[in-house]
């Protein structure tokens, strides 16, 4: 029976298979991003496997129809969509082989035998759908050749996509090209095969599909479906985009948190041992002083003359040592009562004030040396060498007064007695000779 091939069709079966190459290697690469989220790779997988199954059986059937016989043909409804479901089936297999960690030659030869075996499944099952007044009939040699020739290109094509998976767009179209041109080889190949037999008995049309409505309602559905899944891809790679750029966001400044952080444990290490040094060093240095206190406080309060440390204003007494207070006979916390005025003896004509005017501040003088009467306690008198040193801070202001008190009495009254003496020798009008204890004259 002669036979023949609408052009437009044939090129737009072409088309077809192109465009569910390039839907299939699309959501290839979305898989294989998702492979570590168990749902979201077997959702793309479904997705891949329907488009990519639905546009190899809408170019098997374009082609199908492009082939022109004499006679009427119609196809049977449940064998048609038997041969899709064949081709879903086996798209789901590829992506499943496709997108594992190592591909190796083993899966891919595996994997391209059952893809073209399935292949070959589905384009046979679509011409056992065919319902016309003849036979079908094939060739044998180029029957095997079909099957052949789509295990190797579906090999090939698998070895293809694996390779391009994330490749640029440009890549993607060539693969898909190149894809096209394997599945569409293996139809035509397989159309070759096919010999048509009027038998003259005509055919039970049964649930029967119109030829036109079908190339239009496949062509339209197919289109649809890839169109929705490379929109869905295109939606998905834009947000895989952003979170991929919000991830890199996040990680630099996640590494330049992690730099300032470094940074401020290093500042804070190094802050930590300069307070450690310091801390030492002012504990060193206040353990020193403590031991400076002591020795001071041993050596005021252990001194063999009076020691009282007073203010510069008020001349409050502010402490004193053991020898004053014995000295004067007042008990430590009477003479924190008193003001050193208060131990000065009334009938002694000696003004504190301006005996000190020469330690008071702008004066070079810081030490006043003098003889006074003291009171004590008993009402007695006791002459003093009195010493007044006023202590200056860091600026040279006057902080207190150190009063040094040596007992004199004795001296003074031995000083007074000899004066005594001295005048009854000069005014006596009989001679005076004064003797040693070992009878020597000496005045």
């Amino acid at each position: 029976m002669p036979t023949g091939y609408d052009g437009w069709l044939a090129a737009l079966s072409y088309i077809v298979a192109v465009l569910a190459s390039y839907t299939a290697i699309d959501l290839a690469g979305r898989v294989t991003e998702f492979r570590e989220e168990r749902r979201k790779a077997m959702a793309w997988l479904a997705g891949g496997a329907l488009a990519m199954g639905a546009g190899v059986w809408a170019m098997h059937f374009v082609g199908m129809l492009a082939y022109r016989l004499p006679i009427p043909v119609q196809y049977e409804l449940r064998t048609t969509l038997a041969s899709m479901a064949v081709a879903i089936a086996t798209s789901g297999f590829a992506l499943f082989i496709i997108t594992r960690h190592r591909f190796s030659v083993s899966r891919r030869l595996i994997g391209g035998a059952v893809m073209g075996t399935g292949i070959g499944i589905m384009h046979y099952m679509g011409m056992a759908a065919m319902r016309m007044d003849a036979q079908l009939m094939y060739y044998a040699g180029p029957f095997v050749l079909s099957v052949v020739n789509a295990a190797v290109c579906s090999t090939i094509a698998l070895w293809f996509v694996s390779r391009r998976t994330h490749t640029e767009t440009s890549r993607k179209i060539l693969a898909a090209a190149v894809m096209g041109v394997a599945i569409a080889g293996m139809h035509y190949t397989g159309m070759y095969a096919t010999v048509c037999v009027a038998s003259g008995q005509g055919f039970a049309t049964g649930a029967a599909l119109d030829p036109k409505l079908m190339a239009l309602a496949i062509t339209v559905i197919t289109l649809l479906i890839m169109g929705m899944a490379l929109a869905v891809s295109l939606q998905s790679q834009l947000m895989t985009q952003a979170l991929s750029e919000q991830n890199l966001a996040l990680t630099d400044e996640i590494e330049q948190r992690r730099r300032v952080e470094a940074e401020l444990a290093h500042h804070r290490d190094n802050l930590r041992a300069l307070v450690e040094a310091r801390t030492r060093d002012l504990s060193q240095a206040n353990q020193s002083l403590q031991e400076s206190e002591m020795r001071f406080r041993a050596t005021f309060d252990h001194a063999p003359v009076g020691i009282l440390q007073a203010s510069v204003k008020e001349r409050r007494i502010l402490h004193v040592n053991r020898k004053l207070c014995e000295m004067l006979g007042y008990t430590p916390n009477e003479l924190l009562c008193m003001t050193t005025s208060n131990l000065l003896h009334r009938g002694y004509d000696f003004t504190e004030s301006g005996d000190l005017r020469d330690s008071m501040p702008g004066s070079e003088a810081g030490t006043q040396a003098s003889e006074c009467v003291y009171v004590r306690r008993d009402g007695g008198t006791l002459w003093v060498n009195r010493t007044i040193s006023l202590v200056r801070d860091t600026v040279g202001n006057p902080l207190y007064f150190i009063l040094v008190a040596e007992d004199i009495t004795e001296r003074w009254r031995s000083a007074q007695m000899q004066a005594q003496l001295a005048a009854i020798v000069e005014t006596s009008n009989d001679a005076i000779v004064g003797r040693a204890p070992d009878d020597r004259i000496i005045s």
